[in-house]
């Protein structure tokens, strides 16, 4: 190479540094400068330089670079790569020559003689990534010639260092032609021949062979083959890999997206990365998942989407992006949110097909034809049910089983339709089929049998429900077992609260009847007594059954079933607390240790627990402390300052209640759920005379059913439950709720003077509305004419709200 200027010499360090960093626009710059400016001395590598840019950006144009080299020097080794590498890179350029692309590779290796590294380099950055992209249209014979051609030097070269850079650039080629196992097998080879174990090349050989452990899915050992160099391509493999390893094991899932965030500072047009991104927070952080797909779609670094053409990563991308979309349709705008969710997967589909999709044409693609679209197809036909036009949905979900019988799914979404309009055996029937079809298909029925388990549970068909539960835990792997587990607990908790209960419920009403009969003999009342007894002692038994099963299910449970576990034994406290609250607690700790200390909603519920426990308010308080400390809480902070002011009062420390209740306010306050429960506390606590009613037995008589304690303000006194007494069942629950609130209003109008304290903590417009909110109570109450017994005093709660707030709305004292 001739000798160059201090001026050249600068742009070209400035034209490699931005190659190097895939900025190939910058670096044509600087090389184009050299070129115009230089035009007689210019080194011939710059030609060559230029061409592996436009590699990149724009491969058709870069073999013009490659010619123009080789016309100013016809036996230029680099200037011949580059040709081989358009005409692989590119095989629509010269589809016919193959041969001599690897006639050009065998030249440029003659013409370099010992310096073979050179060449290994040229690959490595060059035409082997660049396979990749073309997977789908590249000729395989490719690379068998190529490493046939390979092979052959290893034969004829006595260069140590030579047959290193053959065996790297095999394992290379073995690499990007989809062969990892025979890619390890080379690259183990590379260190045998390298000078030493520190040699600097070694560090790049362990680099590949994590990225081939990545591809078979050997997560672990990608990450113990990584160099122990900081280099800044470790860096962004190690990121990917977490990234893969955090999906399914939450212990490194905030390494993983620490590393991923600063991989993607440092490369921040890379595809791989967002992609990577994307997939790990798809479930704990949809919108940050959104946000990466769409980054990724937006970046065009084109030698990471291996195993795409161009418009196949772009499909998969809008799939992905209307999915995360279609997640997002709740609330207010779930209509508008459909609307665009579908739209994207229409340009999904579009974009594989090659023309415009709309929602009418979709009858017309032949689905067995075109495969990769059954996907997005399905996803469409779940916009469709968001949206209840499930008559659309159920001709999608047809169409797609009748193009693919192995498609089950298809079968379910058409089951739950089916449920929906109220024909709970026909959907079953459905789902016993779809179970069939995936077992012919040789796939998992795990998803129809599970279905119709829980359907024939919830229709109370109990023995049919444990039944296809006991099969499915027969057959299911251990992926799914603990799925099972819970299921066959939940059938069981289920028959426990929607038969044995109500028949231990009927017995205490006829126990009680028989109490208040003046005739009754004492043989009635031991036998109504007796029945009742053994009525709620089966349903205990059975309900003591389910937790046993919810403790087996958390004997074997792995990371990613914590949360089912979780919503199961949550369901058992809200249906009546007949599991015993200790063991729940205990069960909810076990939960957050089970989890490594990241599943936050297990702590918090072990808090709730245990503030429902006598003498337990304390450790509550210290629970609720510690989830305000953890991150990763679903749980808005107001939310969190105000069960600790909850915690704080029971526990009898009343001024951390009340910092906590201010603290609270003034966090959230376009809340207007916090302003209200903040606003009512705040005027219980401002008065001993309401502090007093927040520890009140009430005794309700129903008609049916006899004397319940009812709970007030949310804040429990278990103490006062008689040992007879059995939980209220679910409507009885609602009832016993509206009743707290109700004197939760009575006391706060009581305490109405107490305002007048709070006037720089609470505004007249919060004010207002916890006025209009008694109103909306008001008519929730209305329906029940349920009396109340309170203080000796005899009352309907609905009617003394409505004499309290007045016809105007204006509140007015009331003495109880």
């Amino acid at each position: 190479m001739p000798r160059t200027n201090s001026a050249m010499q600068t742009l070209l360090q400035q034209a490699w540094a931005a190659y190097s960093n895939r900025q190939y626009n910058i670096s044509l710059s600087y090389l184009s400068q050299i070129l115009a400016n230089w035009p007689r001395s210019c080194p011939n590598a710059v030609r060559t330089a230029m061409g592996l840019c436009m590699l990149q950006l724009q491969p058709k144009d870069a073999v013009h670079f490659a010619d123009r080299a080789l016309e100013v020097q016809k036996d230029d080794p680099y200037a011949l790569m580059l040709k081989a590498l358009c005409i692989i890179a590119t095989p629509w350029y010269e589809p016919h020559s193959i041969s001599k692309a690897i006639s050009l590779v065998g030249a440029a290796i003659a013409g370099v003689g010992s310096d073979i590294s050179n060449i290994g380099k040229l690959l490595e950055t060059s035409m082997l990534t660049r396979w990749g992209i073309l997977s789908n249209s590249f000729d395989q014979n490719v690379a068998s010639s190529l490493l046939a051609m390979l092979k052959n030097a290893l034969g004829t070269t006595t260069n140590q260092d030579a047959d290193a850079y053959i065996h790297y650039v095999t394992g290379l080629a073995h690499h990007i032609a989809g062969r990892p196992q025979q890619a390890l097998t080379s690259y183990s080879l590379v260190a045998k021949k390298l000078p030493s174990p520190t040699d600097p090349r070694a560090a790049t050989v362990a680099v590949r062979m994590a990225q081939c452990y990545v591809i078979v899915g050997q997560y672990r050992q990608a990450l113990d083959a990584l160099p122990k160099e900081r280099t800044q391509e470790r860096g962004v493999v190690e990121a990917v890999i977490l990234g893969l390893l955090g999906r399914t094991d939450p212990t490194v899932r905030a390494r993983a997206k620490e590393a991923l965030d600063t991989a993607t500072h440092v490369q921040p047009r890379s595809t791989l990365l967002h992609l990577v991104q994307a997939t790990l927070l798809v479930e704990s952080d949809p919108k940050g998942a959104l946000e990466s797909y769409r980054l990724a779609l937006q970046t065009n670094d084109l030698t990471v989407k291996a195993g795409y053409t161009s418009a196949e990563f772009d499909a998969a991308t809008y799939h992905n992006i209307g999915c995360l979309e279609l997640h997002f349709a709740q609330g207010q705008n779930k209509r508008a949110a459909t609307d665009r969710a579908r739209a994207l997967l229409l340009r999904s589909l579009s974009v594989c097909l090659g023309q415009p999709i709309a929602m009418a044409d979709l009858a017309e693609i032949r689905l067995d034809a075109h495969l990769s679209t059954v996907p997005t197809y399905y996803a469409i036909g779940l916009s469709l049910e968001a949206d209840r036009r499930l008559k659309e949905a159920l001709g999608l979900y047809g169409a797609l089983f009748r193009a693919v019988p192995a498609l089950f799914e298809a079968l379910v979404r058409i089951a739950f339709i089916t449920l929906e309009t109220g024909q709970p055996r026909k959907a079953m029937d459905i789902l016993g089929h779809a179970a069939e079809c995936a077992r012919r298909a040789g796939r998992k029925a795990f998803l129809p049998m599970y279905c119709k388990a829980e359907i024939a549970g919830r229709n109370g068909l109990w023995e049919e429900a444990e039944t296809v539960a006991d099969a499915l835990l027969a057959e299911t792997d251990a992926e799914h077992r603990s799925h099972a587990m819970v299921l066959k607990g939940c059938i069981m908790y289920m028959r426990m609260s929607y038969q044995e209960f109500p028949e231990a419920l009927e017995a205490s009403a006829r126990h009680h009847r028989v109490q208040r009969q003046t005739t009754a003999d004492q043989a009635t009342l031991d036998i109504a007594a007796q029945q009742f007894r053994a009525a709620r002692a089966k349903a205990l038994a059975t309900a003591d059954q389910a937790t046993t099963q919810f403790r087996h299910v958390l004997e074997q449970l792995d990371k990613g079933h914590i949360a089912a576990a979780n919503g199961l034994i949550i369901d058992m406290m809200r249906a009546g607390n007949f599991a015993p609250q200790p063991r729940v607690a205990t069960l909810f700790g076990d939960l957050f240790e089970a989890s490594g200390s990241t599943f936050v909603d297990a702590l918090l519920n072990e808090a709730h627990t245990r503030l429902c426990l006598p003498h337990q308010a304390p450790r509550a308080l210290a629970l609720y402390r510690q989830a305000l400390a953890l991150p990763g809480c679903r749980v808005s902070r107001g939310t969190l300052l105000h069960w600790i002011a909850t915690a704080c009062y029971d526990s009898g420390d009343h001024s951390g209640c009340h910092a906590a209740l201010l603290d609270a306010l003034h966090l959230e306050p376009e809340n207007l759920n916090t302003q209200f429960d903040v606003c009512i506390n705040l005027m219980m606590l401002a008065k001993a005379a309401v502090r007093g009613l927040l520890r009140v037995e009430i005794r309700v008589e129903f008609a049916e059913v006899g004397a319940h304690t009812v709970p007030v303000g949310g804040f429990n006194d278990v103490e006062a439950n008689k040992a007879e007494e059995i939980p209220a069942p679910q409507d009885l629950f609602k009832l016993s709720s509206l009743l707290a609130h109700s004197l939760t209003m009575l006391a706060a109008i009581e305490a109405e003077v107490a305002l007048e304290t709070y006037t720089g903590a609470i505004s007249p417009d919060v004010i207002q509305r916890v006025r209009k909110q008694v109103g909306k109570f008001l008519a929730k109450l209305r329906p029940w004419s349920t009396r109340v017994e309170f203080g000796g005093r005899s009352f309907v709660p609905a009617v003394e709200l409505e004499r309290a707030i007045g016809k105007q709305g204006r509140m007015r004292r009331l003495r109880l």
